[in-house]
């Protein structure tokens, strides 16, 4: 989803640039140049220079590729403030944007220095450069080391469309995945939801040219909150943000009092309209059967069958339209 820069530690960062910088040094002291100090003093400008270009280029890349937490849609803030520290985040980046202007700004005086002074002033404006600009570079090195572990929290997070979606729960084994399955002509994707030990499932489907993205949340909305630690609680609830329409399914070959307790939870913690659907499956015979207000308001469906999920997904479309 996010295309994250290469985080160096400030350690590495150092000696790359140092490495890189004595290398194009060297070679202007390996040219032929007949005045010395105006070959030294080449030479130490072209250190300075390599140095500061390459620190103040991975440092500002580091700043650049990292998403502003205000302008990520609003499912991203909410699964980001979950386990990232955003005050500590925003610092790390302002710490690392201030070290790269001030390496910048160095480079650029000591290279003037350079140029209006003679050879010895060259090498000793250059030892003083690499001295200041390690000071602001090496304090680095605990928050390029966070920033990693931050890098490393955005690979968890599922690559989700900013489409209509509809979010389908219910208790395990009700016929959610055999919905979307049959609503997308079986074309699911997979991804890690992060925090949790789960997967969630992605497939799409276009009405009228306009494409909606379906999600199964095995593992995440098919059991009561209360058995979810805090993080996996946050988590699922950042759903809210994702989700336009909740399609939860009812299935009376399960226990019932724990679906309708389950739904109680998902419309007070995700507080976003939930369609209430009935599988009832060909040729088998229910052991239980659900409060008679609440089947009067459950679209009755089997799951297996193409035309009846249409007709669910035709009712999530009506629906999502009148909310946009």
């Amino acid at each position: 989803m996010f295309k994250l820069p290469h985080i160096p530690s400030s350690k590495d960062l150092i000696d790359q640039s140092f490495r890189q910088a004595r290398k194009q040094a060297d070679l202007v002291l390996g040219k032929r140049i007949k005045d010395r100090e105006v070959k030294i003093k080449i030479a130490e400008a072209k250190r300075i220079g390599v140095f500061g270009k390459n620190v103040c280029g991975v440092l500002d890349a580091v700043v650049s590729g990292f998403p502003s937490f205000d302008q990520m849609p609003i499912f991203y803030q909410s699964l980001f403030e979950t386990v990232i520290d955003l005050d500590r985040y925003r610092k790390s980046l302002a710490r690392v944007q201030g070290a790269s202007k001030q390496v910048a700004r160095f480079r650029d005086k000591y290279i003037r220095e350079i140029k209006y002074g003679d050879a010895d002033d060259a090498k000793r404006y250059s030892k003083e450069f690499f001295g200041r600009a390690a000071s602001l570079v090496k304090p680095l090195a605990k928050d390029l080391d966070w920033l990693n572990v931050v890098k490393s929290s955005f690979r968890d997070f599922p690559t989700v469309k900013e489409d209509p979606t509809i979010v389908i729960a219910g208790y395990p084994n009700v016929g959610k995945s055999t919905l979307l399955k049959t609503l997308t002509k079986s074309k699911v994707e997979t991804a890690a939801y992060p925090f949790t030990t789960k997967r969630v499932m992605f497939g799409y489907r276009k009405h009228r040219y306009v494409e909606y993205q379906i999600v199964d949340t095995p593992g995440l909305l098919d059991r009561p909150f209360g058995e979810m630690n805090p993080i996996e609680r946050q988590a699922v609830t950042a759903l809210r943000h994702l989700a336009h329409i909740i399609v939860f399914i009812f299935d009376e070959c399960q226990e019932v009092e724990p679906q309708v307790s389950l739904l109680r939870q998902v419309e007070e913690v995700l507080g976003v309209g939930v369609l209430k659907c009935l599988n009832v499956r060909e040729n088998i015979k229910p052991s239980y059967s659900i409060p008679a207000k609440m089947r009067k308001d459950c679209i009755v469906f089997d799951a297996l069958k193409e035309s009846d999920c249409g007709m669910v997904f035709k009712v999530c479309v009506e629906k999502i339209r009148e909310k946009l």
